[in-house]
């Protein structure tokens, strides 16, 4: 029995580090109180594949942004973390402006893949989108 860090799990497309005997028996998250959002863009809601998506997990206090982790699904081989954009986060005003701010920071901060699914621009578009509504989309945004 062994502890992975998830940021260590993803090797490359359709690869882990998971050796040919193991298998995934549970998750240990966090029990401090965050506020989080997932949103993706895909031909159905329901459907696997996408063609960006956005996970963001904060913690807040009095309308601010304490500290925040913002990852990004289908734009590179493997989930990748904006550490850039996640670090510029804290300490800043939970608002429309920062959520603009923050949008235009990740699509500097991402370089995504072309593929049969959509084109590198448009994903790098889409992951400012994404962003932005979900930081709008946590308890007390001032919209």
């Amino acid at each position: 029995k062994r502890t992975l860090p998830l940021a260590e799990l993803f090797l490359g497309p359709k690869r882990t580090a998971l050796k040919k005997d193991e298998l995934i028996t549970g998750f240990t998250v966090s029990k401090r109180k965050r506020a989080g959002a997932y949103l993706k863009l895909g031909p159905r809601s329901y459907f696997g594949i996408s063609k960006a998506a956005v996970a963001l997990s904060a913690e807040l206090s009095a309308g601010k942004i304490i500290k925040a982790v913002v990852a990004l699904g289908s734009v590179a081989p493997v989930p990748l973390r904006a550490a850039k954009t996640s670090a510029w986060l804290a300490g800043k005003e939970l608002s429309a402006q920062t959520a603009r701010a923050a949008a235009g920071l990740v699509k500097k901060e991402v370089s995504p893949i072309t593929d049969a699914r959509s084109e590198a621009g448009y994903r790098r578009e889409m992951c400012g989108v994404l962003l932005e509504r979900a930081l709008l989309s946590l308890p007390g945004a001032a919209k």
